[in-house]
């Protein structure tokens, strides 16, 4: 009897194993699809804050030689605890504080708009102010206002500028 009769169903064994290793392979490719989609989230959301910094930062220097305005701290302030209202003045009508605090409306309402829980903090400690966004990267819920990146779960994600004036 030839040796080839006793191998039946070799050749459903042979096609489990190919559909098998297509399948580890498949599954790798997604997993890196899911890091690729990660990632490009994450590059997303850091120009957003990086453009929203900048944002700040040119709202602070058009005031930057008034001595009632950037350069005596006045854009100090914390957008997660502030409640911000629109002063709902336009131009000359404003006083300085007024504008202030419409610039501070304005970016608080993009920071919300365009970042998961974005919110913003300028601190100044003479002569540098310091921009920083803060937002929830993973979508978890965080609740503190701090940033630390290894725990995304409580922690809010960062990224900060500085002025010198």
């Amino acid at each position: 009897m030839p040796s080839f009769m006793n191998q039946k169903g070799a050749g459903l064994i042979e096609v489990l194993v190919s559909l098998f290793t297509m399948a580890v392979g498949l599954l790798g490719v997604l997993g890196m699809q899911i890091n690729a989609m990660g990632s490009n989230q994450r590059a997303e959301f850091m120009t957003e804050a990086q453009m929203a910094a900048e944002n700040m930062i040119n709202r602070i220097m058009v005031y930057g030689d008034n001595d009632q305005g950037a350069n005596s701290g006045e854009y100090a302030v914390d957008t997660s605890v502030a409640t911000l209202t629109n002063p709902d003045c336009m131009g000359d009508g404003c006083t300085l504080s007024q504008l202030i605090t419409s610039d501070f409306y304005e970016w608080n309402q993009l920071l919300e708009g365009s970042l998961p829980s974005g919110v913003g903090i300028v601190t100044w400690n003479a002569p540098v102010y310091r921009v920083t966004v803060l937002w929830d990267q993973a979508r978890s819920g965080a609740t503190k206002t701090t940033c630390d990146s290894r725990n995304t779960d409580t922690h809010l994600t960062c990224f900060s500028m500085e002025l010198r004036l």
